[in-house]
């Protein structure tokens, strides 16, 4: 208590080195316990695993097929037919519970309004036991209940009926069928993630699936479904692969036509919860923020030894006196962390803030990043970085006060204090910069990608492209009326409706050419689209070979002809001209459709900018029951949106739409993952490079001081300016280029972690390994021009006169 009520007497005597101190380690620390409630509440404690049962026995069951595109060929929903395979041949499992995601149109029973689309899910009996979860209100579906009830998300529930929770009377029409709500799911329950992370669905409303009332070949085939599962106990995760790959095998011999080439991948939710590479990028932002305290630190080290140096007859006076090293060391320890502990204190209220802006900087629907909050394993984590930091930081300065000869300050009297350690200085300068070099590589090999996905040819023009998504049309021959209708709206200047659209929702197709042999099993697949005779116009979408298609083709029952892509022809017919040539696409029937290749495009990327091209084929038609309406404009997209709407209501007043979207907006925001890491990361340099630079002004100032008489000689026996700003800049130097040479060794090894992240760069980047460390030398020569400009105005005379 006494050392304690000393520190602060000294803080209130010299105040301004304590209050830079705890705002660098604010700084340091307050970035630090944002970054890791980020860790904590996606990868430690996220939020949906803690709301399951035992979820380290939950899994997730998918098929799995090579020849599908990558983002789905290990993860492939499985077809019902398998799913009810699966439910009576595994016995590594206590439960298999299938859940269809998908889109409801939802309104109030008899209500006039149009109905709006919400996502909705389809769970089996039983599906919520599986997981462990119960209604905070209310009850389960029972079997009888399969067309008439429906259960809702809290959220979803207050916003319809307010607080009220007397459930008695309460009902939803979903897609026009009347249904009472008979439980309410709570706030806690959240379903984990899918794909790696990348996925997260959120149900507004739970609806009732009757599997065994599925028939026909695309309820048993279409492949749609998630499935969780929950292994027994005892049993093992290596145990039940290979028992579903023995099932997936049998089940490509039974089913050879619709099986060939799955089989099952079965994965802990565990991991679907947050992927690798997710994973990957929250850990590098942590080790990032963990070298902007390291740098804090060094700073905080070198101040607290200027400040020993300046004590020396104090301490000196003190051991004289009787004093134990050992009580030195606890003195000068309480002192660093009394300054840690407010730097900590500070810190929580910036990582309060920061928080919000971390939410708002990551992607919408990223999974963990909009719950932040400072829990109590925030708060203990901040407890520890704030004692850590303190030791770390204060152990050098004390180690150096309690070491110092006795007679050797007190002899000095009140004159100039000591050198003190130097080198000790130097090292930590050097330290500092070397750490400020790897996040700043870092950062810029992060903006070198975002610049080569923001420049990618997505092989459309998306400037004044609108797109409206349209779902269940009831109109006979809507798809006809909606483009007559549209193409009348002023600023219009083309518009085609289409089955799919580039990085919003794509299909794929198996199909074979003529001359295959029918009784083969190699599988081709190729990405399917069908269009209207003006989709290629309207999206921009340039033609390598033929023609499109005539407005006869795309009204005709059948299609007759194709289109491909440039990659689908380079695959099959390497410079050759395709056209005349036939493709054959299943049908669901004995016969495959012949359709004879008319014309030849340009190539998209269907999934992201970052995305393998693949193989594409593109069929007439003006018909769908859900289809993509595409429009092109020669205005503000804006002012379009409102006309869209009004056109698809005059044909069909209760259909439910989604929002427009501009194209432009949708490639904007595809690398929103790798533009949130470049943010938080680029945040991060700037922070380490200028606690870097304060380190090396500190550092330089305090050997200008210590020089003082011996510049004023040198001044005096005829040193210029520039000698004197060439000795002191020369100093600088050599510490900044120590740390960029020792920087640029970590990070040949650190930026190799980075790698998946990346995109047309190379980890080893030579344009950005060679810009940022000029950059860095730059900013530090300027952060040694300062003392150097002191040094040299230095009077001689004044100098010589307090010696």
């Amino acid at each position: 208590m006494q050392d304690l009520l000393f520190s602060l007497r000294a803080m209130r005597r010299n105040p301004a080195p304590a209050v830079v101190a705890v705002l660098v380690l604010a700084l340091g620390m307050g970035a630090n316990t944002a970054m890791f409630s980020v860790v904590n509440a996606v990868l430690l404690n996220s939020a949906p695993l803690k709301s399951l049962r035992a979820p380290d026995r939950l899994v997730m069951l998918w098929e799995k097929n090579p020849a599908m595109m990558e983002m789905i060929a290990n993860r492939m929903p499985p077809a019902l037919a398998n799913v009810r395979a699966w439910k009576e041949g595994a016995q590594s499992f206590e439960e298999i519970r299938a859940f269809l995601p998908m889109e409801c149109a939802i309104s109030a029973p008899g209500a006039e309004a149009r109905p709006t689309r919400v996502e909705c899910g389809a769970i089996e009996q039983g599906f919520f036991q599986l997981l462990g979860v119960q209604p905070a209100v209310g009850r389960m579906f029972t079997p009888a209940e399969m067309k008439t009830t429906v259960l809702m998300s809290g959220a979803a529930y207050r916003t319809r009926f307010g607080n009220d929770m007397n459930l008695t009377g309460k009902s939803l029409r979903i897609d026009g069928v009347d249904r009472a709500v008979i439980g309410v799911m709570p706030d806690s329950f959240a379903l984990p993630g899918t794909y790696e992370g990348s996925e997260q669905k959120k149900p507004e409303v739970w609806l009732p699936l009757d599997l065994a009332a599925a028939q026909g070949e695309q309820a048993l085939w279409g492949r749609s479904y998630s499935v969780f599962a929950r292994l027994k106990q005892g049993v093992t995760l290596g145990r039940a692969r290979a028992e579903m790959d023995v099932i997936a095998a049998r089940l490509e011999k039974e089913y050879p036509d619709t099986d060939h080439g799955f089989g099952v991948n079965v994965y802990p939710v565990t991991e679907e919860d947050a992927g690798p590479e997710l994973r990957q990028g929250i850990l590098v932002l942590q080790a990032a923020v963990g070298f902007v305290l390291l740098i804090a630190c060094a700073n905080m080290a070198n101040l607290l030894l200027a400040r020993a140096v300046a004590r020396e007859r104090e301490i000196g006076i003190r051991l004289a006196l009787g004093a134990q090293r050992g009580r030195i060391i606890r003195l000068m320890l309480t002192e660093s962390l009394l300054l840690s502990f407010l730097g900590g204190l500070l810190g929580l209220l910036l990582a309060y803030w920061g928080l919000d802006l971390i939410s708002a900087l990551a992607p919408k629907d990223t999974h963990g990043f909009h719950e932040l909050r400072l829990d109590p394993w925030v708060l203990l984590f901040t407890l520890g970085i704030s004692i850590g930091t303190g030791v770390l930081f204060g152990l050098a300065p004390a180690w150096h006060a309690a070491r110092r000869d006795l007679t050797e300050p007190i002899g000095r009297g009140g004159r100039t204090a000591g050198s003190g350690p130097q080198w000790l200085r130097n090292t930590m300068v050097s330290v500092e910069v070397a750490l400020a070099l790897v996040l700043l590589i870092g950062a810029g090999l992060m903006i070198r990608t975002l610049s080569h996905l923001m420049h990618v040819d997505p092989g459309f023009q998306p400037a004044h492209l609108l797109t409206l998504k349209l779902e269940g049309t009831t109109v006979k021959d809507f798809g006809n009326r909606l483009l007559e209708r549209v193409k009348e709206l002023p600023g219009v200047e083309r518009a085609s409706i289409s089955s799919s659209m580039p990085m919003q929702h794509v299909e794929q197709t198996n199909y074979r050419l003529e001359g295959d042999d029918p009784k083969s099993r190699t599988l081709r697949m190729a990405c399917r689209s069908a269009v209207s005779e003006t989709f290629f116009e309207t999206l921009g979408i340039p033609f390598r070979y033929g023609r499109t298609f005539s407005r006869q083709e795309s009204e005709a029952k059948q299609p007759a002809a194709i289109v491909i892509s440039e990659t689908f022809a380079r695959l099959h017919w390497p410079n050759q001209d395709p056209v005349g040539r036939t493709v054959m696409l299943p049908t669901g029937g004995k016969e495959d459709a012949r359709l004879m290749i008319v014309g030849v495009v340009g190539d998209t990327h269907q999934m992201g900018p970052d995305s393998t091209v693949l193989p594409e084929m593109y069929t007439p038609s003006r018909q769908f029951t859900d289809m993509i309406l595409a429009v092109r404009t020669r205005s503000d997209v804006g002012a379009m949106k409102a006309s869209m709407e009004r056109v698809v209501w005059g044909i069909d007043p209760k259909l439910p739409l989604q929002p427009a979207r501009s194209m432009e907006k949708v490639l904007y925001e595809w690398p929103a993952n790798r533009r949130f890491y470049m943010a938080i990361l680029v945040s991060f340099a700037g922070l380490a490079l200028l606690l870097a630079a304060l380190g090396l002004y500190g550092v330089l100032s305090y050997v200008v001081n210590l020089r003082t008489s011996e510049l004023g000689i040198r001044i005096a026996l005829g040193a210029t300016t520039r000698d004197i700003l060439t000795l002191v800049l020369r100093q600088g130097l050599v510490l900044t280029l120590a740390g960029t040479a020792a920087g640029l060794g970590v990070s040949f090894v650190i930026t190799r972690l980075m790698e998946s992240l990346l995109y047309g760069v190379k980890p080893l980047d030579p344009q950005t390994f060679t810009a940022v460390p000029a950059a860095l030398i730059v900013v530090a020569l300027a952060a040694c021009y300062l003392p150097a400009r002191r040094a040299a105005r230095v009077d001689p005379m004044l100098a010589l006169r307090s010696e």
